[in-house]
């Protein structure tokens, strides 16, 4: 990824986190922070980036030598049982899989069928995870990509019971586990949502919660191939999202 779409990207944020700011009540601590970070993210791009101190590897894993930016990418892989997603997959993991970290669903038709218009059987989707899942393990040692667990629990996770949290969290764990050597132990959420007791049962279990990392853009399987424009609409998705407070902190 070019250092021109990081400025940009960075330009962008800062102009979108100073706009909400101006939305705020008048005299906030919010408003007043927001503005800040506003600013301060497009005065760090105008002058940041402008002067070459990119250079510099304060960046450490990211920046080599003022070359590109190596981006890294979290991806949440929910459609591969898709024949033209998972050649898309393929084909992205065999450039770029020493940046990537795939997330891996268990079987959820009701969530694929409502979603994504899965019109399979739960038995043929089953036998295709399994076949692909198989796949994915022995591409992972040629192109060195990590592997995590993702689950849609709920839009508002509050209203599940603790019984249905544990369940479903030990449901994506068994599942994908067993096709890999090593032990998964991190996991991501579909919509970013989960709650107080879901972190608790996380970090009990050993497995940590990794819904977006710096220099990482986060997309799904079916979004592939990747271009600017995706780039800029999953990055302003995931702004979006910080902004209004739906990260899962309830």
């Amino acid at each position: 990824m070019h250092i021109n779409l990081i400025k940009t990207n960075i330009l962008l944020y800062g102009v979108i986190i100073f706009i909400y700011a101006l939305g705020d009540v008048a005299g906030s601590q919010r408003r007043i922070n927001a503005g800040s970070i506003g600013i301060l993210l497009i005065a760090l791009s105008i002058f940041f980036f402008n002067n070459n101190i990119y250079k510099l590897y304060i960046f450490k894993n990211h920046i080599k030598k003022g070359r590109e930016l190596h981006m890294r990418y979290i991806i949440h892989v929910e459609k591969i049982y898709d024949d033209e997603v998972w050649k898309k997959l393929t084909h992205f993991l065999k450039k770029r899989g020493k940046r990537s970290y795939l997330f891996l669903m268990a079987p959820q038709p009701t969530y694929l069928k409502a979603n994504l218009g899965y019109r399979g059987s739960k038995e043929e989707l089953i036998e295709k995870l399994t076949k692909r899942y198989k796949m994915l393990a022995v591409a992972q040692s040629k192109y060195k990509f990590k592997i995590g667990l993702h689950i849609h629990l709920s839009i508002n996770p509050n209203e599940l019971s603790e019984q249905e949290k544990d369940y479903s969290i030990k449901y994506v764990y068994n599942w994908v586990n067993k096709f890999f050597e090593q032990d998964i132990n991190a996991i991501a959420f579909g919509w970013f949502k989960y709650d107080k007791y879901v972190e608790r049962l996380c970090a009990a279990n050993k497995i940590k919660i990794i819904n977006d990392q710096w220099g990482a853009i986060t997309f799904h399987d079916y979004d592939l191939p990747l271009n600017n424009i995706k780039v800029f609409e999953q990055s302003i998705r995931i702004l979006l999202r910080k902004l209004r407070g739906q990260r899962p902190r309830v």
